[in-house]
C-alpha cells in the first residue's frame, strides 16, 4: 500500500552572512491557535509543514541570546516553497573606552514594556524583528543596574541597524590607588530620580546623552549620599571625566 502526501509546503531559511549560523532552537506556531506546529534547531534544514499561517520563535544561542517573536506572520502555500530572509537586526558598536561586553543588554516595547529580547555578553549582530524599541543596558553583573541607554531606535527591515555606543561618564580618582566610592548616581536634575546607578567602580559606562545631576556616596556605612554637582550635560560622543 501507498500513501501519497499532498497538498504541503516548504520552509527554508535564508540567513544573512553575518548571522552567526543556525539557531540554537526555534519553533513555529500556528496563528490560529498558538500551538506548536513544528520545532528544531542546530541545522537550517528545509521544513515540510501544512498550509496556514504561522510564527517564528528564534533564539540564536544558548546562554548569550534569548528567544525572540522574528516573524509574526509566515505564510506557508500548497505544492510552494516559502523562502524566509533572516536579515534584520541590531548590532551595538561600542567605543574603544568600553573594556568589555555588557553583563546585558534588551530592547523592549515601548507600548508596552515589555521585554523583546535580552543579549549577554557579546557585541555580536543579532536577528530581532523590524520596529522601534527602547534599548536598556546593564554593564556589570555586580555594580550596576538597568539603564534606558536609548529611548527610542528603529530597526529597519533588511538591514543590520547599528547602535554606537560612544557617550558616557566616567569618574576620575584623586590618585590611581584611590579606591571608588560605594555608590555614585546620575540623576535627573530637575525631578532628582535615579538614572544610573554605579557602585565601587570608576566607571567609564555608557549613558544616554542628556543633562545629569552626580550624587557619590563614598561609603556604605560612614557617609550618605551627596549631591556635588547639580546639572552638566553630556552631549552625543562624548566621554565626560569627572576628577573627584
Amino acid at each position: 500500500m501507498r500513501i501519497q502526501v499532498g497538498g504541503f509546503g516548504k520552509l527554508n531559511f535564508v540567513p544573512a552572512a553575518w548571522v552567526a549560523g543556525a539557531p540554537y532552537r526555534f519553533r513555529l506556531e500556528k496563528i490560529s491557535d498558538g500551538k506548536i506546529a513544528s520545532r528544531g534547531g542546530g541545522s537550517l534544514n528545509e521544513i515540510i509543514l501544512p498550509p496556514g499561517k504561522y510564527r517564528l520563535i528564534w533564539q540564536q544561542s544558548q546562554h548569550r541570546v534569548g528567544p525572540v517573536a522574528l516573524v509574526p506572520e509566515i505564510e506557508i502555500k500548497p505544492g510552494s516553497t516559502t523562502a524566509l530572509q533572516l536579515n534584520t537586526g541590531i548590532h551595538l558598536v561600542p567605543a574603544d573606552w568600553i573594556e568589555t561586553p555588557p553583563y546585558s543588554w534588551f530592547l523592549k516595547d515601548p507600548a508596552s514594556g515589555r521585554k523583546m529580547i535580552s543579549v549577554s555578553e557579546t557585541w555580536d549582530p543579532v536577528l530581532v524583528p523590524a520596529g522601534t524599541y527602547e534599548l536598556w543596558y546593564h554593564q556589570w553583573q555586580h555594580g550596576s543596574g538597568d539603564m534606558l541607554l536609548r529611548p527610542q531606535v528603529k530597526i529597519e527591515p533588511g538591514k543590520v541597524t547599528e547602535v554606537e555606543l560612544n557617550t558616557g561618564v566616567v569618574l576620575k580618582p584623586p590618585d590611581p590607588a584611590a579606591r571608588p566610592p560605594y555608590r555614585w548616581v546620575l540623576t535627573d536634575p530637575e525631578s532628582k530620580q535615579a538614572l544610573v546607578s554605579i557602585s565601587e567602580r570608576w566607571g567609564p559606562v555608557p549613558v544616554a546623552p542628556g543633562r545629569y545631576g552626580l550624587s557619590v556616596r563614598q561609603t556604605q556605612h560612614g557617609h550618605s549620599l551627596t549631591e556635588l554637582i547639580p546639572n552638566f550635560t553630556v552631549e552625543p560622543g562624548q566621554l565626560v571625566e569627572i576628577g573627584l
